[in-house]
């Protein structure tokens, strides 16, 4: 018996020399489509972080509205002029539904209508969401607008240490 050698056995794969990674054009359009998704998601996002802040503005304007309601059933209904050379009237009210007479037989039984620790500034700047009293309501001034009230943020920075008020506060309005 004559043997015969085996045979070579070679395959497609054994003869290319795959290289590990990728190539560069591979990258390079993987980078470019990233950043076109990227541009899509943040002109999204801008839109919906408008809509958030003007959502939040609303929210802040129907708290003051609607505590000055409650305040108009318990107690009395508040009216004071609006006054459009400062913002006095909308500090004055503000600090009228915060205030909680300390003698507990003369206190308002829902007061402090607003949490005592808001403390706005304000602002006349047509690039900010101000809060403007009209004379028996809170109305919403947009940016664009012109007009003065109280300056509306969305980082927290409004809330801060209670207001003290004096022995002899009287609350305004009638």
């Amino acid at each position: 018996m004559i043997s015969q050698p085996p045979a070579q056995i070679t395959h497609a794969h054994s003869r290319v020399r795959c290289a590990g990674g990728f190539s560069l054009s591979e990258i390079v359009i993987t980078i470019s489509m990233l950043g076109i998704l990227a541009g899509v998601v943040l002109v999204q996002m801008s839109g919906s972080y408008e809509k958030a802040r003007e959502a939040l503005a609303l929210e802040r304007l129907e708290i003051l509205n609607g505590n000055l309601k409650e305040r108009a059933v318990s107690l009395r209904e508040y009216v004071l002029n609006r006054s459009d050379s400062s913002t006095a009237d909308e500090l004055l009210v503000l600090m009228d539904l915060q205030y909680r007479n300390p003698d507990p037989a003369k206190a308002d039984f829902n007061s402090p209508y607003i949490d005592p620790r808001y403390r706005p500034t304000t602002s006349s700047s047509s690039a900010d969401y101000r809060l403007r009293w009209t004379g028996r309501m809170f109305e919403l001034l947009r940016p664009g607008i012109a007009g003065s009230g109280l300056k509306l943020v969305f980082d927290g920075s409004d809330i801060g240490t209670p207001r003290t008020y004096p022995p002899n506060y009287s609350s305004s309005g009638r």
